[in-house]
């Protein structure tokens, strides 16, 4: 079995996709800034994990696993720039000046 570790010893039962959630739920649960939500990017690993898997879905070698870790990758990213979408509509309008 492979495990991924972040420094906590629960983190060998967590797939990647669980970690980067759980990434991400713990810096919502800071409390963050409308302008930290948006600057927000996953991990470093998070990101390198998710190119990798593109790259092995493009190249036709996905496995079945992996796969369903993509899928919920970015279905986990997908949410995230939901959540983008949502404060950048709910942040004042600029007036333009002349």
């Amino acid at each position: 079995m492979v495990t991924y570790s972040t420094g906590t010893k629960s983190d060998s039962f967590k797939t990647p996709a669980t970690q980067t959630a759980s990434e991400i739920l713990t810096f919502l649960s800071s409390n963050p800034t409308p302008q930290e939500v948006l600057a927000y990017h996953a991990s470093e690993r998070s990101q390198a994990r998710l190119q990798e898997l593109l790259a092995l879905h493009y190249s036709g070698i996905l496995s079945e696993g992996e796969q369903l870790e993509l899928d919920e990758l970015e279905k986990i990213e997908h949410v995230l720039v939901m959540l983008k979408a949502e404060v950048t509509a709910q942040l004042p309008k600029k007036r333009d000046t002349i």
